[in-house]
This record gives structure tokens, C-alpha cells and sequence, in this order.
């Protein structure tokens, strides 16, 4: 949990799939809060260098489809999802935007439909919706959160999981498993950075950015001195596609935090 400069409670809540990474049990990312799994890194470690989660967009689809029929029922993608899935599949495994704005809209409504106020979630202008939200949790009591963490999760496997076919469409094409990897891959892609830019520098600055928010949580201007940081030009929208579309979280702050209860 953090605090912002006013005192107030923030919890950072992880509100869907964002690229699933090969760790996951059942194929999708999980929804988390205050520290719980949230739209997790893959670890190099696990798969080496451009290890990727499939040979093609088509086949990824059919693994997250077949992963869902094993599923618990309660687990278990909508209809409407599985709908946009098999249109995907009809288009060389492409998610429309259309498809993509509605799985979002879906999300929402499920929210609503459970009790909460309707999230308004970060947007760019590249299209993109960040899955990362800060929310005011202050009048939460623990099982509020904990029901809020399974009702998020619930959303997010009925409506989102088609957020990562058209992520990987956008910036990760070759679907590398690491997001570190993919992120720099898109940024060379797009030549939004240096040909000589690392997956290596790109964690270091990653980490320089993550040591920056712990070292000054009473600085008002925190975020916008850490992404400082970065090597990277942050006002090039090509630059936040890539690093948005592969799991980075650092465009997230608790300027304008979700209240669910209103």
C-alpha cells in the first residue's frame, strides 16, 4: 500500500490481462492488489533469450481456447470473448480495434454489474489501455479488498483476455515471452531507440526508476523525476506504445485514484 501526499491510502491494482507470460498456469495473467500478482514480468531466466510463446497468432488462440475449456467454469471467457477470439482467427489471429474497445466496455459493465463505480482507465493516444489503475482504498475494510481482487479477476477473465492478441499485433509481433525483450524489440522496430539500447539497459533503467519512487515517496513530482531515467524519448508515443503494449508500469500514479464505491 501506498501513501500519497496527502496521507491518503493507494492501493496499485493490476485491472486485467496485460501479455500473458509462459509462468501462467492457465494461460492469462493474474488480477492483483497491494502487492498481490499484477501484470507479472517473465523472468529470462525461465525461457532464454527470444524464447517465444508461439510459432504463430492463430496458434496462440487456439492454446488460449483450448487452456479455457479445461478451465473451472467459473473461470471461464464469455461467450462475447470467445466470439471476438474465433473473428481473430478468421483474420490470421488479428483482434480488431472494435473487438478491442468492446472487451474493454465489457470489463467496465461487469464492474458495474457487481457493484462498484464504473473505473475510468488510463488511455494513450495510441488506443492503448493501461490495465494498471491506483484506487483510494482508504474506506475499503479487508474484505472489501480481497472481494474487489476476486471480482476484478472474475471481469478480466470473461471480458480482457483479447487484450493480449492485439497487443502482441501492435508491439510484439514474434510474441516473445519476456517482456523486457519485446519491449526493446518494438522500440528498435519502430526506431524509437538506439540500435545499441539492451534489454540489459532497459531493466537497469527500469530499476533506476523503481529506486527513484522508493527514495522519494513524499515528492509530490515523484513520477515525473523518475521517468526521467529512462534513456528513452518519453514524449515519442512510439516509445509508450512499445513499453505500455509489454507490461510497463510506469505510467501509473495516484493522481486520480478509482474510487469503487464511489
Amino acid at each position: 500500500m501506498m501513501r500519497n501526499s496527502h496521507g491518503r491510502k493507494i492501493a496499485v491494482l493490476a485491472i486485467a490481462v496485460l501479455v500473458t507470460t509462459a509462468s501462467c498456469t492457465n494461460g492469462r495473467d493474474q488480477a492483483g492488489m497491494d502487492g498481490a500478482t499484477a501484470a507479472p514480468q517473465s523472468d529470462v531466466s525461465d525461457a532464454g533469450a527470444n524464447a517465444k510463446l508461439a510459432s504463430s497468432f492463430t496458434e496462440r488462440i487456439n492454446t488460449l481456447l483450448e487452456l479455457d475449456d479445461q478451465s473451472d467454469e467459473a473461470d471461464r471467457m464469455s461467450q462475447q470473448q470467445r466470439d471476438m477470439l474465433q473473428r481473430a482467427l478468421a483474420h490470421d489471429g488479428i483482434v480488431s480495434k472494435a473487438d478491442y474497445e468492446q472487451a474493454w466496455e465489457n470489463y467496465k459493465q461487469c464492474l458495474v454489474d457487481k457493484g462498484y463505480t464504473k473505473p475510468d482507465l488510463p488511455r494513450y493516444a495510441n488506443g492503448l489501455y493501461s490495465p494498471i489503475k491506483s484506487t483510494d482504498s482508504s474506506t475499503l475494510t479487508e474484505e472489501e479488498r480481497d472481494k474487489l481482487m476476486a471480482d476484478m479477476h472474475a471481469c478480466s477473465n470473461h471480458y480482457v483476455a483479447v487484450d493480449e492478441m492485439y497487443r502482441y499485433s501492435i508491439a510484439n509481433p514474434d510474441m516473445l515471452s519476456n517482456n523486457e525483450e519485446a519491449a526493446v524489440d518494438c522500440l528498435h522496430r519502430k526506431h524509437a531507440a538506439e540500435s545499441s539500447y539492451t534489454a540489459a539497459e532497459y531493466r537497469r533503467d527500469n530499476a533506476s526508476y523503481e529506486t527513484y519512487l522508493s527514495q522519494h515517496s513524499e515528492d509530490p513530482d515523484r513520477y515525473e523525476q523518475a521517468r526521467r531515467q529512462y534513456r528513452l524519448d518519453l514524449g515519442n508515443g512510439d516509445v509508450v506504445t512499445c513499453l505500455v503494449a509489454n507490461a510497463n508500469q510506469m505510467y501509473t500514479d495516484d493522481t486520480d485514484p478509482w474510487k469503487p464505491f464511489g
